[in-house]
């Protein structure tokens, strides 16, 4: 085992803003106030007309033309005239049509000005979750780049994994104005301005995010094989993006066949424990084989703590490497008590696949905490048809004292079209990291070094690629 060292090959990469800001809506337009109507606005007109019509043909049937004569239409058409005068009184003071178009056409482009800018703010928000949460498809390029383990523990990102693609909270203010009842708004620019402030709230296909620092665990919950794609997606991202001296991955599983493309990964691999093949890979066949690895090779850990709720950027707390175990459903919720303990351990996060939800303890044992670690409502994340769902219950602690971190975990109703990734793509993935050296956290070295990576000369690296090849031929056998 040889260590070397790694150069990037260029710069850090400089994420964009991640958008914000406030912006003010204009209120809708008052509707306009109709006249009044009433009988005296039916009978003067008719009066009016009465009377010039009654005066006109009298005149040409007597061959008068003295208006003295026709007192009776005179009368008529003066009575009329005057309360018409008298009733179209105060018709300045209402809003005419061309007057309510101008209005409107003023208030629209105000609107149009303001969805501009909110729309710039929402690309600039995608465009920061997407620097930092790549698609899986993607994750076979970070090898070797300068993107590569570019999270530390001092980074706003640490620790935060991607788990799928959803609808997010629009991170720029719309301040909404005082609007009237629904009475008195002109109903063009009211609707517009609810369908506005409706629409503007999410942004939509945004990647959705978990702090894997914020409980002491989680769980997946469906069917097997789709919950295990989503988890080799949730590795890969960690993989790609942290350092092995800062992300430990262990796997517990009784299915070996579909965790063996681990064995590429360095965050698999143990800094002093050996066997045959070199460093100790964290793969194990049930919960008490791990518990007794750890007990020998590893301090004790204290109990699982929440996350102090400091400044945003703020070091998220938490012992060194992070372990992050993954439970392929091996064994009983029972036998995973004595490495989970009641409430979990600092630094550590228990990823549970399931088909479902155990029972709890106090129906299965009679143990203290109301749910075992990872399978409380709040952390249970349920995969039917593609998309992750999940509820936050509106008493969880988690909410009132939550440090400020970029993920999404805390959302009421989180949903998400989930992120998955065959053995074939992890493999792939796996691999192409194998091929670059491992590094430390960028921010200790501009050369980084390699952690219990071997060299493509040792002999660690060649049992790995003829156990590689082995399994391949074995794969391919079996599909002939």
């Amino acid at each position: 085992m040889t260590t070397q060292p790694f150069v990037p090959p260029g710069e850090p990469v400089a994420p964009p803003g991640t958008g914000g800001g406030k912006i003010a809506v204009d209120p809708p337009i008052n509707a306009p106030i109709p006249p009044q109507r009433s009988v005296w606005a039916i009978v003067l007109p008719i009066t009016l007309v009465v009377g010039v019509v009654g005066f006109i043909i009298s005149m040409y049937a007597t061959g008068m033309r003295s208006f003295g004569s026709y007192g009776l239409f005179g009368g008529m058409m003066a009575f009329g005239l005057v309360g018409t005068l008298i009733r179209g009184r105060g018709a300045s003071n209402k809003m005419s049509h061309s007057e309510l178009t101008s209005y409107r056409r003023s208030w629209f482009s105000r609107l149009d000005e303001v969805r501009d800018e909110v729309d710039v703010q929402r690309h600039h928000q995608w465009q920061h979750r997407t620097h930092f949460h790549w698609e899986p498809s993607r994750l076979v390029g970070v090898g070797g780049s300068v993107r590569m383990w570019e999270r530390s523990p001092r980074s706003d990102e640490f620790a935060v994994v991607r788990v799928g693609v959803g609808k997010v909270a629009l991170a720029m203010q719309i301040e909404k104005p005082k609007i009237p009842d629904a009475a008195h708004i002109e109903p063009a620019t009211g609707h517009a301005l609810r369908k506005f402030l409706i629409e503007q709230e999410y942004i939509d296909e945004v990647p959705k995010t978990i702090w894997l620092r914020r409980f002491p665990g989680l769980s997946l919950i469906g069917e097997m094989d789709a919950v295990r794609a989503v988890a080799r997606a949730m590795i890969c991202q960690l993989a790609a993006f942290h350092s092995p001296a800062d992300v430990q991955i262990i796997v517990v599983s009784s299915a070996p066949s579909q965790w063996d493309w681990v064995k590429w990964l360095p965050h698999v691999q143990h800094g002093l424990a050996r066997d045959g093949c070199g460093e100790r890979r964290l793969v194990f066949s049930s919960p008490a084989k791990l518990e007794a690895f750890l007990d020998e090779a590893e301090p004790p850990r204290a109990e699982w703590s929440p996350p102090p709720s400091g400044p945003h950027g703020a070091d998220g707390g938490g012992a060194l490497p992070l372990r992050v175990i993954i439970d392929d459903h091996c064994a009983t919720a029972e036998d995973w008590a004595g490495l989970t303990g009641n409430s979990g351990y600092d630094g550590t996060c228990f990823v549970r696949l399931a088909p479902s939800v155990p029972a709890s303890p106090a129906s299965a044992g009679g143990f203290s905490p109301r749910t075992w670690v990872g399978f409380d409502s709040s952390t249970t994340y349920r995969l039917a048809a593609g998309v992750l769902r999940k509820r936050v219950a509106a008493d969880e602690p988690a909410l009132f004292n939550a440090s400020r971190r970029p993920g999404d975990e805390l959302d009421d109703a989180f949903y998400a079209t989930a992120d998955q990734m065959s053995l074939a793509q992890a493999e792939q993935f796996a691999r192409a990291l194998a091929m670059s050296p491992a590094m430390t956290s960028p921010e200790l070295s501009p050369t980084r070094t390699c952690k219990a990576m071997p060299s493509r000369n040792s002999t660690t690296w060649v049992r790995l690629a003829v156990s590689a090849w082995m399994s391949n031929a074995a794969r391919q056998a079996r599909k002939a």
